[in-house]
């Protein structure tokens, strides 16, 4: 009896490569079950003008007030109704407002996502590299909380990271319609990011970039026609669902607008660094109130009531706060400015800055897992600022129950404690991982469009406009992450090669 020969060691290595994946995956969806049964919801402050809007909706009663009057830090003509619509589909399907509804929806999405992902690493580096993509992304234990938050940024990274596949897979080659229903599917997409959040403007231009390399790769200078009907469909679908909330503020605002918050964001992050003298404004506004970092609230809504008082609308009153706020910036000087600029950068990636705790995943893991958000000194705060009082069927839906055992709770602290990689040293880590994908010897361009270029433009717009949140990091750990799993790659299979081994992860 003779032996049959062995199979080829590739199609071995595929085999187990592809079985990996397939582990990776299932974890995934285990470890998504089990945070889903140590706590239903983790919900941060901004949930709950979201979960206003979804209440009030429910309930017959139209937007309620911060989607239409208050003029404080994300409220009216900040605030968009995409997530809030979002939570009222999904409360529709189960039957009645459920936080835990919320969660398993944005599991599926972030699924969904991750498969995205893996197939693009697959596409464009092997089997090997989307086995490292997918190690880092399900070992994530901060993607796992993102999943879990009940805030627009669990849906909207789902949504880019969509989109940035369906341009990256679309037929290329003439514009047949499977290429143009691409760009309308692109275009739907990324107008639902911004409805979700509409600071998602920022990486409105990277699925039209990397359908314009794909093409250019293709076809070279004959493919400009395809880019520019693939740009006019893109366009035309992106605009098209924004147009009823831009109607919307112009029936309340008499202004056609989807936004007006520039302003608010820029002297809101100027005070915060005080590159706008913070003691100054508040010895103006409301002499003898304290003017630590936390005061930058205060101060956005008094600077705001002013210009109200004066006779302005809302819009005329943020276009007049950014003047203020360019105005403050040149007085400080180009060194303050800077200076305050780098430490809002900075403090995205600390557990401490400017004087306060930055609400970090390690920091405050037991806070975030007994939902302090929900208790009710917060609670009354929360819906005096955004002047609403969450109904009776909502307000049961804030009281479903945790699981408390001790099991689940130290799994946990085991994850978050052993595999949690966020602040400086995922900054770090994915500043040298893009230097290795630029510097590689094989062609990376789509790798970095996808995901590196997208995480620098945010971290850019975040630069200028924000203030150290710990969910704003969150957001983008899981372009950084793939960044990193993708230098990896190239790293171990670069080694093996020059030490003269067939690379494994290669395969």
């Amino acid at each position: 009896m003779t032996t049959p020969p062995a199979a080829p060691r590739s199609k071995l290595a595929r085999t187990a490569l592809l079985v990996t994946l397939a582990v990776l995956v299932g974890a995934f969806v285990a470890t998504r079950i089990a945070m889903y049964r140590t706590n239903p919801a983790i919900l941060d402050a901004d949930s709950y003008k979201y979960l206003a809007g979804a209440d009030s909706l429910w309930s017959g009663s139209g937007w309620p007030p911060v989607f239409l009057k208050l003029h404080n830090g994300g409220g009216a003509l900040h605030a968009v109704p995409g997530y809030s619509l979002f939570m009222l589909a999904i409360w529709k399907l189960a039957g009645a407002p459920v936080l835990s509804a919320m969660v398993i929806a944005q599991s599926l999405l972030s699924l969904i996502a991750l498969l995205a992902t893996l197939d693009l690493a697959r596409r464009w580096h092997g089997l090997g590299a989307a086995v490292l993509v997918a190690a880092l992304l399900v070992a994530s234990p901060s993607l796992a909380w993102l999943d879990q938050l009940v805030m627009p940024e669990a849906a909207g990274a789902a949504v880019l990271a969509v989109a940035i596949w369906l341009a990256a897979v679309m037929p290329a080659a003439t514009l047949a319609p499977g290429t143009l229903a691409a760009a309308v599917g692109c275009g739907v997409l990324m107008s639902a990011g911004v409805l979700l959040r509409t600071s998602a403007q920022v990486f409105v231009p990277f699925p039209l970039l990397i359908a314009g390399l794909r093409m250019l790769s293709l076809n070279g200078s004959r493919s400009l026609r395809e880019i520019a009907g693939w740009t006019l469909a893109y366009a035309a679908a992106f605009a098209v669902p924004l147009v009823p909330w831009i109607a919307h503020n112009h029936a309340v605002h008499g202004r056609w607008v989807l936004s007006a918050s520039t302003g608010r964001n820029l002297y809101f992050s100027g005070v915060w660094s005080n590159t706008i003298d913070r003691q100054a404004e508040m010895d103006t506004l409301r002499p003898g109130k304290d003017t630590d970092v936390e005061s930058s609230y205060d101060l956005l809504d008094l600077r705001m009531q002013r210009f109200l008082d004066s006779g302005m609308d809302i819009v005329d009153a943020d276009a007049a706060m950014q003047s203020l706020a360019l105005a403050g910036y040149r007085s400080a000087g180009w060194k303050r400015y800077l200076d305050g600029r780098a430490q809002i950068l900075a403090g995205l990636f600390e557990e401490e800055s400017f004087g306060r705790e930055n609400m970090t995943l390690s920091g405050h893991l037991d806070w975030y897992l007994t939902d302090g958000f929900g208790r009710d000194v917060m609670r009354n705060y929360l819906e005096n600022r955004w002047n609403y009082r969450l109904s009776p069927a909502l307000d049961a839906a804030l009281k479903e129950g945790h699981i408390s055992h001790a099991v689940g709770r130290a799994w946990v602290h085991w994850w978050v404690r052993r595999l949690l990689l966020d602040d400086r040293p995922l900054a770090i880590a994915f500043l040298a991982a893009t230097l290795v994908l630029l510097l590689a010897p094989r062609k990376n361009a789509l790798a970095l469009a996808a995901w590196a270029l997208p995480t620098f433009a945010y971290l850019f717009v975040y630069t200028i406009f924000g203030a150290p949140l710990y969910r704003y990091q969150a957001t983008i750990h899981a372009p950084m992450l793939t960044v990193i799993a993708l230098a990896a790659f190239e790293l171990v299979t670069r080694l093996q090669r020059r030490a003269g081994t067939v690379p494994v992860l290669a395969e």
